[in-house]
């Protein structure tokens, strides 16, 4: 067997488990975590992202979209070293994700006003989050573009 040849079966294989785990996965992931875990909460969506993530891998690899396949799982793996962080501490940083997850979904639904959907009870949704959860707001009455507070994020040791 070539090289070649030994790269294409390899790839199709490839190809050919990840079109069985975009099947079997999602149906073995009936996941649901407590009101009251916060960290829970963002484990379950992560991981419901991450089956989406691998069906569009999946996908891009059967039509050999090698370099945006290769995005994909970059961030797949971040996620997954997002999360992995974010269980050092899990009530405090899942409450936080949770929290900038209700701001990055106002502002989306505040696009799609903005665009001519009509969405009801938007601006007491706004009023609601930042009296709920005030420190996602910024000086400027806008809500934050991230969710961590960058001096305790992970840093990576220098050589």
């Amino acid at each position: 067997m070539t090289p070649e040849d030994f790269a294409k079966e390899t790839y199709e294989q490839g190809v050919n488990l990840l079109a069985h785990l975009v099947v079997k996965l999602p149906e073995a992931l009936h996941l649901d975590a407590p009101e009251d875990d916060p960290f829970g909460q963002m484990a379950v969506i992560f991981a419901a992202k991450q089956v989406e993530h691998l069906r569009s891998l999946h996908a891009l690899l059967k039509i050999h979209c090698i370099g945006d396949a290769a995005i994909v799982a970059r961030a797949m793996a971040e996620a997954r070293l997002l999360l992995e962080w974010a269980s050092k501490d899990k009530h405090n940083r899942g409450s936080r994700w949770l929290k900038f997850s209700l701001a990055e979904s106002y502002k989306h639904l505040e696009l799609l006003q903005n665009n001519g959907i009509q969405i009801d009870n938007l601006d007491s949704s706004r009023t609601n989050l930042a009296e709920h959860y005030p420190e996602l707001v910024t000086n400027r009455g806008s809500f934050r573009n991230r969710w961590v507070d960058t001096k305790t994020y992970i840093t990576l040791p220098t050589r």
